[in-house]
């Protein structure tokens, strides 16, 4: 979400455990597929509600690096949607107790909704909270993923993840492998040198210098970037805007800006490779 940079892949036993293991139970599972993994991802555990498990028997016995907390019922209720939001901070303090790091994998105005004032409000509080105590992601709930979602979220600034994300692990379990496949490629954050200058790689859901800098070349070229403009964070309207792109000046399309998108860039466009040292400065 908006504030967070995305470089990484995590992998997540299940959710919300408590409903049917005990917290030994959980832990012990969770270190069976953290064995498993032999340091491919980092795996987290927990994955439920604040006060469903016990986080300091899981700190201080469950192998994974990751603590992943669900602030979504457990920051308030339906009288006040904030009567417990210490528990972001909480939590973080407790997974620095046990040399964790921290990630916010199911978060929202559960009580509140999203498309009210406050609903919205409560989310951008979450994220900031989230931030605040150096959380790696908050990753918000939204009750509907139908059209609606992309009316109605996307353009007060949430990801959607769509159906096909859904199909990649949907069927059986020969798909495990395409799966995490798909993490690889997604979770990797590349470094590319053109002509002379290191740049991040620019792909879908990545926050950087080099993906404002892209926006503000889109702009200056007439591509609409939408309400949002050149600021630094690759979405829907960033990606389509990409695709239009390179394809106008026969690129290779894929909504990635890679080598050979970098090299055209600084190496064709009129102001070349002193006005892009500038957007990036």
């Amino acid at each position: 979400e908006r504030g967070f940079n995305r470089d990484t892949a995590y992998i997540s036993c299940f959710n919300e455990p408590a409903k049917w293991l005990t917290t030994e139970e959980t832990c012990t599972y969770t270190n069976a597929v953290v064995a498993a993994m032999q340091g491919d991802f980092k795996v987290v555990y927990g994955n439920d509600e604040f006060n469903m498990l016990d986080w300091n028997y899981l700190g201080q016995n469950c192998t994974a690096e990751v603590m992943a907390v669900h602030h979504l019922s457990s920051v308030g209720n339906w009288d006040d949607s904030y009567k417990f939001f210490q528990n972001i901070k909480d939590c973080a303090t407790i997974a620095a107790t046990y040399g964790k790091e921290i990630l916010g994998s199911e978060c929202g105005s559960w009580f509140v909704d999203y498309n009210t004032t406050l609903g919205h409000a409560v989310n951008l509080d979450i994220m900031r909270e989230c931030k605040k105590y150096n959380y790696l992601g908050c990753l918000i709930v939204l009750p509907d993923t139908g059209i609606g979602a992309h009316g109605n979220w996307g353009l007060l600034g949430y990801r959607i993840w769509d159906d096909s994300f859904t199909h990649i692990v949907s069927g059986s379990v020969e798909k495990y492998n395409e799966f995490i496949e798909f993490i690889k490629l997604e979770g990797q954050q590349e470094v590319i040198k053109v002509y002379g200058i290191e740049l991040n790689l620019v792909k879908p859901n990545c926050h950087n210098e080099e993906t404002r800098a892209v926006q503000q070349v889109m702009l200056d070229e007439g591509y609409d970037l939408g309400v949002w403009g050149a600021d630094s964070w690759y979405g829907e309207v960033t990606e389509a805007a990409i695709r239009k792109w390179q394809t106008d000046n026969e690129l290779r399309v894929d909504g990635i800006v890679g080598s050979q998108t970098w090299n055209w860039i600084i190496g064709n466009m009129d102001t070349g490779a002193k006005r892009f040292a500038q957007l990036l400065a």
